[in-house]
């Protein structure tokens, strides 16, 4: 008899022991009468002769040769059958479980996506990200002038661009969906080192304000929605009323460095057409950056760049600049924060134009204040 008979037919084969020695007894028992014993003598001598019957059987088991595994099973049904019976304590158990199955599966998600696996872009160590501070504010969103500014004027940077992350209504395809969608300056994917894998990325021209609206798709994006068809090139996507031209798909996979998935990225530089020109100063619409320090630059050498660039330009715009500086952080420290995002209380709330949290009240409102430090405040 194979093992996978004896753990199915547990049950029969014990059955089948205890009538077999029953059968044993009672053929004994008569054998004795035959010999002049009365019957309850004979049943008693013949228990005597035979031994325990309950220890038999349990070395018969043993003998099965699957005796944890039945202990396993018997403790599992009765474990069960406890559990059924108090149903409040069943509910604390399966909650318990679920919490501590739930934390332990976020902490790896974390330590997976910011050790585990490193970056999969070129000199990943010198990536750094950048925003603003003010007085009584340890991160504000940049404004588009200071972004523009920064990149014109510092000299420690091989590479420094902005983006910013919104939503955006998807028509004309199947039913309305949302999508979320990542503004990004035309340097963005080159600074990154990720390449299209159909057409071609987003250009300095594409990156102005009034220019002819443009899309790259994300890989995810292409193949959930069009098959990953690539006659969609050249094709219109309209977006929140308005057409978007398709000029590529981008594999976005390696493009979120943040707890958001991105369906879809279009030029920066049109946002200069809401907020009514690149001079604006005072306006900090939800721009992050990210920068890539020249070779043999450290991020002291950065911060120390970056800070007197910020007191040029206080003193150039004092009305709008007053007492801002620049953060000045590693990727990868900004990537642990955003990791733990989705599982921490206090989603930045939603407004138009970007996510962010609480406005500030300072100066107007004209500065956005994120909810979750990504760095202390440094140079």
């Amino acid at each position: 008899m194979n093992w996978i008979t004896q753990l199915f037919r547990r049950r029969q084969m014990c059955d089948d022991l205890s009538e077999e020695i029953s059968e044993h007894l009672e053929e004994k028992a008569e054998e004795l009468m035959a010999a002049g014993m009365s019957r309850e003598e004979a049943w008693a001598a013949a228990h005597r002769q035979f031994g325990d019957v309950t220890q038999v059987e349990e070395f018969s088991r043993e003998a099965w040769q699957w005796p944890a595994i039945e202990t396993v099973f018997v403790d599992a049904r009765f474990g069960l059958r406890m559990l059924r019976k108090n149903p409040g304590f069943t509910a604390v158990v399966i909650l318990t479980l679920a919490i501590g199955i739930g934390a332990n599966t976020a902490i790896f998600s974390v330590i997976n996506a910011v050790l585990l696996r490193p970056f999969s872009y070129p000199h990943p160590e010198r990536l750094v990200t950048l925003s603003e501070r003010a007085p009584g504010l340890p991160l504000i969103y940049i404004a588009m002038a200071n972004l523009e500014d920064w990149r014109s004027q510092n000299t420690v940077f091989e590479g420094l661009e902005g983006f910013r992350e919104t939503d955006v209504a998807f028509t004309g395809h199947g039913d309305p969906q949302h999508l979320a969608i990542r503004q990004v300056s035309a340097g963005f994917f080159p600074l990154l080192g990720v390449k299209p894998i159909l057409g071609r990325p987003i250009s300095a021209q594409d990156d102005k304000a009034n220019a002819k609206p443009v899309v790259l798709l994300g890989d995810s994006f292409w193949a959930r929605e069009f098959g990953r068809d690539p006659g969609i090139l050249h094709k219109q996507l309209v977006f929140n009323g308005e057409a978007y031209t398709v000029i590529g798909v981008i594999p976005s996979s390696r493009c979120h460095l943040t707890w958001r998935k991105t369906d879809a990225f279009t030029p920066l530089g049109l946002v200069e057409n809401a907020i009514g020109g690149p001079m604006h100063h005072d306006t900090h619409s939800g721009i992050w950056a990210y920068a890539r320090l020249k070779s043999g630059v450290t991020i002291e050498q950065a911060r120390a760049e970056m800070a007197r660039i910020a007191e040029q330009l206080e003193k150039q715009y004092p009305k709008t600049n007053l007492g801002q500086r620049v953060n000045v952080a590693p990727l990868l420290q900004r990537m642990v924060r955003l990791a733990r995002r989705p599982y921490a209380r206090g989603y930045a709330q939603r407004s138009r134009g970007g996510r962010t949290g609480p406005v500030a009240g300072a100066a107007g409102g004209r500065w956005t204040h994120y909810q979750e430090p990504l760095s202390r405040p440094a140079g």
